[in-house]
């Protein structure tokens, strides 16, 4: 009887297939068992093309030499008609590879109580798992690597294969949260503009100013995205909050005098465009739409994959990122720029689309 499925998932050349194998080495071939989802599919096709099936299962260049002719020939069914059985099956019915693999591991009659789904790829396949088997058996293992990581395994994007929901369902993506890389790219703007041309406005800085001040605390540490301002972070959104209900233009006030003050003080001149580092509030851009213009502000939303978040450090808090300060602005569309940064390859070409909506040439 299974008393443990193990659920892994992740991206092309993320690693699932060889942790699969470890996982299969540690429990032992008596205890454990391999479920490949894509197996039927496989199996299809191999018979149909004179292909080795079990070279199609694993990692190997054999497989990847025909992934995408495979995704093609399935395709080609589908549009002309030719729905083979399978897929047709797979249609009507979400959990039919599940289904499937799962009733030849019970034919066998496998002993193994350790399942390694080696391939889960949609929200499906893990509700079929967690509805027949209890959430309590099933670990859910998602598994990343860094983007240049991957293509260094030979990742390749693949227009119709790696955009495609077999690919992208478990995806979650969470626009302008907390280590989606909004530090990391203003940190980037201020290397390719010098201070002439821009200036950096951070919205929680007066907030972090008067609270470090109130608890005692080193006001720097509260600026940037170290450990330091994560232990705090709870406490300070709570103050804030009070702060802003008795005036939501409290904090873009306080810093839109500082940066008039800073050139007035300093005799220098104004900079053409300034950076708000840190808008999460529908008032804070009606603030800038409301006393400067919509022609003048830019609207950007940072984005990051939610594993990625994970990866650089991310963990859910209660009270943190349920709150207005992480989740007011998720229901606002009238971007101007969605910054992607899941990959650094995705960074690239966003910063590029950016530089090219700003007002100045750099």
């Amino acid at each position: 009887m299974v008393t443990c499925i193990i659920f892994l998932s992740g991206k092309r050349k993320c690693g699932k297939d060889h942790l699969a194998h470890k996982l299969h080495q540690h429990f032992g071939k008596d205890r454990s068992v391999v479920l490949t989802l894509a197996a039927p599919l496989k199996q299809e096709f191999a018979e149909e093309h004179g292909l080795d099936y079990q070279k199609l299962l694993d990692s190997s260049e054999y497989k990847e030499r025909y992934r995408v002719e495979m995704v093609q020939a399935w395709s080609a069914k589908l549009e002309l008609g030719r729905i083979s059985k399978i897929i047709l099956n797979s249609r009507l019915d979400p959990w039919c590879f599940c289904r499937k693999v799962v009733e030849q591991v019970n034919q066998s009659e496998c002993v193994a109580d350790v399942w390694i789904v080696s391939d889960g790829r949609r929200r499906g396949d893990i509700d079929y798992f967690v509805t027949h088997f209890g959430r309590e058996t099933v670990k859910l293992v998602r598994i990343t690597a860094e983007y240049d990581v991957r293509v260094g395994r030979g990742f390749r994007f693949e227009p119709g294969i790696d955009d495609e929901i077999s690919e992208c369902d478990l995806d979650a993506f969470e626009d302008g949260k907390r280590k989606s890389g909004k530090d990391y790219l203003i940190s980037k703007i201020k290397e390719k503009c010098s201070a002439d041309l821009c200036q950096i406005l951070t919205l929680s800085a007066p907030l972090k100013r008067q609270y470090a001040i109130e608890h005692g605390l080193a006001f720097d540490k509260l600026l940037d995205s170290s450990e330091y301002k994560e232990t705090y972070r709870q406490d300070m959104i709570r103050w804030g909050e009070e702060k802003r209900n008795s005036d939501p233009s409290y904090f873009c006030q306080i810093v839109v005098d500082e940066a008039r003050r800073h050139v007035s003080t300093n005799s220098a001149k104004p900079s053409p465009f300034w950076v708000v580092s840190d808008a999460r509030r529908l008032t804070d851009l009606k603030y800038f739409i409301s006393n400067f213009g919509r022609e003048k502000v830019l609207l950007v939303r940072v984005c990051a994959e939610e594993h990625v978040r994970i990866s650089r450090g991310f963990k859910f808090e209660s009270g943190v990122d349920d709150a207005d300060s992480e989740c007011a602005l998720d229901t606002f569309e009238d971007w101007d720029l969605v910054f992607e940064n899941s990959t650094p390859d995705q960074f690239e070409k966003s910063f590029k689309k950016l530089l090219q909506l700003l007002p100045v040439e750099i």
